[in-house]
């Protein structure tokens, strides 16, 4: 891997260390990235503006409310996504979920729609991506609710899926 890939790498790194919401401070993830992948950390991360914004997004990642809207979707997803999973078999037999701790993944054959929670938000993101020959690209076609996830309903649920995959 070149320097400047290197150095993208690790900033990319930095910035998913801050949202999990583990880390005070950028220093400690300065820390944490140099035990994972020696090289490049102090410079790729010796900016004041990346910085401040690291610190900023650990302060907003550990506030009492993100952490609340974090457990509160982890919650959302058992409940509402497994209660209603079954539905979406029946209408949507070729469509399958995989449901993860932060996220879930309404996917078929050749399309993905991975959907999580927007940061300090209760509202739902989700990107899509589709195989086209074997490779997978991202389509532009990103969905952001307007409601937060703790009043999203069955109906919104298959209007997501109808949105996502309109060959269905």
């Amino acid at each position: 891997m070149k320097k400047a890939e290197r150095i993208d790498h690790i900033q990319k790194r930095a910035y998913e260390l801050a949202y999990t919401g583990e880390y005070s401070r950028w220093l400690e993830i300065e820390w944490q990235i140099g035990k994972e992948t020696p090289g490049y950390v102090k410079e790729a991360l010796d900016i004041k503006i990346i910085r401040d914004a690291l610190d900023d997004i650990c302060k907003i990642a550990q506030s009492p409310s993100e952490v609340e809207n974090k457990v509160l979707f982890k919650e959302w997803i058992l409940k509402f996504i497994v209660q209603n999973s079954e539905s979406l078999k029946n209408e949507f037999p070729e469509v399958s979920l995989n449901i993860r701790d932060d996220n879930f993944i309404i996917e078929n054959r050749d399309k993905k729609l991975k959907v999580t929670k927007i940061f300090d938000s209760r509202r739902l993101h989700g990107v899509l991506s589709y195989n086209e020959n074997g490779n997978y690209y991202v389509n532009e076609m990103r969905y952001s609710s307007t409601k937060g996830f703790d009043e999203f309903n069955a109906d919104d649920w298959k209007e997501l899926i109808k949105c996502s995959y309109s060959n269905y």
